[in-house]
C-alpha cells in the first residue's frame, strides 16, 4: 500500500497563509492587571503578545492560547522573555471572563527563578500541576495525587456560582484551614 498524501480529487483547497499581528492594548492591559493581582513574580518579565490568524490545535483539541519561553537566539534580538500566541478567530468568540481565564492560565505556566551560581534571573515554563482523565476521577474520586485538586473543587462548589466573576480567589493557604 503506498504511503503519503492521497491523490488530489480535483478539488482545489485554498490554503490561507499563517500570519501574526501584535495584540491590542486591551490584551496588554489584561496581562498587566493579572500580573499585578496574581503573578507578581513576573512584574519584570517582558511578554510579546501575538494574534495568529488561524485556529490553533493540538491533536483534536482547540488551543485558546500558548506560551513559549523566548530562547537565547531570539533573546539576543529582542527584549522579550515569553511569547503568548492567541488564535484571533477563537479569541473574538470569547467573553471577557474567558479571555481573563486564558491569559491567567498562560501566566501560570511562567516561572521566574534565580541562577544559584550567578544570581541572574532565569525564566522557565511550568507544566500543568494537574493532568488526569475525567474517567479516572469518575472511577476513583479525588484521592492520591488528586486530593488537593478535589479540595479546591469542593471549596469552589460550595460557593455561589457566578458567570461574570469568581466569588473568591482561592489561595493555597485557604485550603489549610
Amino acid at each position: 500500500m503506498p504511503r503519503g498524501r492521497p491523490k488530489n480529487s480535483g478539488t482545489k483547497v485554498e490554503k490561507i497563509p499563517i500570519s501574526y499581528d501584535k495584540c491590542g492594548e486591551d490584551v496588554e492591559a489584561l496581562l498587566k492587571d493579572l500580573i499585578r493581582l496574581h503573578h507578581t513574580s513576573l512584574v519584570n518579565a517582558n511578554f510579546a503578545l501575538l494574534y495568529k490568524n488561524k485556529e490553533m490545535m493540538k491533536g483534536d483539541t482547540i488551543l485558546f492560547a500558548t506560551v513559549q519561553k523566548v530562547g537565547p537566539k531570539f533573546k539576543a534580538l529582542t527584549d522579550f522573555d515569553f511569547l503568548i500566541t492567541i488564535p484571533y478567530p477563537t479569541w473574538t468568540q470569547l467573553g471577557d471572563t474567558e479571555k481573563r481565564m486564558i491569559i491567567d492560565h498562560e501566566l501560570c505556566h511562567c516561572l521566574v527563578d534565580e541562577d544559584e551560581k550567578t544570581g541572574d534571573t532565569k525564566y522557565k515554563l511550568l507544566d500543568h500541576d494537574l493532568s488526569e482523565f475525567g474517567s479516572i476521577v469518575q472511577r476513583y474520586g479525588f484521592v492520591g495525587h488528586l486530593e488537593h485538586f478535589g479540595m479546591v473543587v469542593q471549596n469552589v462548589s460550595n460557593k455561589p456560582a457566578s458567570i461574570n466573576k469568581p466569588s473568591k480567589v482561592i489561595e493555597p493557604e485557604d485550603l489549610l484551614d
